[in-house]
């Protein structure tokens, strides 16, 4: 039981931390994704598509990253016998997506009477995405 306590403090602390830490660091995150975009779309539709396609791919590659953590979280849990951090862990990315969202949105309407208030938004999702990844790939590294 003080196992899965810890276990469950630590999850907290750690996406306390990191997220954070992901607002900050937002600015400062490329990707190849948005590079390629940069590259190759001189026109403002092509690379809004083209930014509306990194978006759905960074999204696949999250979802990814979520089900193979929770499947390490979750073989932990059944040793332990108690299912409370593979519900607090699948309720913290639930809350991390939302705040993905949320962060992104509140860049849009602060930015909205600009043009490309829609793109900014886009490259947000993509970059706050590549964080949480970041942050998934670490967690499974250390289990």
């Amino acid at each position: 039981m003080i196992m899965l306590k810890h276990l469950i403090f630590c999850f907290s602390l750690y996406f306390a931390i990191t997220s954070f830490s992901a607002i900050a660091d937002t600015i400062q995150i490329k990707t190849p994704l948005i590079d390629n975009c940069d590259k190759k779309s001189h026109q403002a539709i092509v690379y809004s598509i083209c930014l509306d396609e990194a978006v759905k791919q960074v999204e696949r590659e999250l979802k990814a990253w979520q089900l193979e953590s929770e499947d390490k979280v979750k073989a932990i849990t059944q040793k332990l016998q108690n299912e409370a951090a593979l519900y607090e862990f699948k309720k913290a990315n639930k809350y991390y997506n939302q705040f993905i969202e949320s962060h992104c949105r509140s860049l849009f309407f602060t930015k909205q009477n600009m043009a490309e208030a829609a793109n900014l938004f886009r490259v947000c999702k993509i970059k706050q995405t590549r964080i949480r990844m970041q942050n998934l790939k670490y967690e499974i590294n250390q289990k």
